[in-house]
């Protein structure tokens, strides 16, 4: 696995009054955007995308999505793999990396809007 260098640039939050923007990935964090997708890889393969959770679960309640435990609880169990989690929001995105047993902000970016 290649370890990605942290991201110290400017973290890109998009909405001054609300932001799920952070340089920390919470394990309470939902994989979900809304308008957008999150996309979880392992070794470069997608094995989690908001949209394909969505249409397969096209029925209430809506509010069922993982939670970025659900990627540790895997990726403890592989832990020399490559990780990463993706939020591609439209005011912001952000990729991490697990490297170490942690979460690493590799990447932060304006969003697609």
């Amino acid at each position: 696995m290649k370890k990605e260098k942290p991201y110290k640039g400017a973290l890109h939050i998009g909405c001054l009054t609300y932001s799920t923007a952070s340089r920390d990935l919470e394990m309470d964090r939902v994989l979900a955007v809304g308008f957008g997708d999150v996309i979880v890889t392992r070794n470069g393969k997608q094995i989690y995308s908001e949209m394909a959770f969505r249409r397969e679960h096209n029925k209430p309640p809506f509010n069922k999505y993982p939670t970025a435990q659900y990627v540790e609880d895997l990726a403890v169990k592989e832990p020399g793999d490559d990780w990463r989690v993706t939020f591609d929001g439209p005011m912001h995105g952000e990729t991490y990396q697990r490297q170490d047993g942690k979460w690493v902000l590799i990447d932060s970016n304006q969003g697609f809007a």
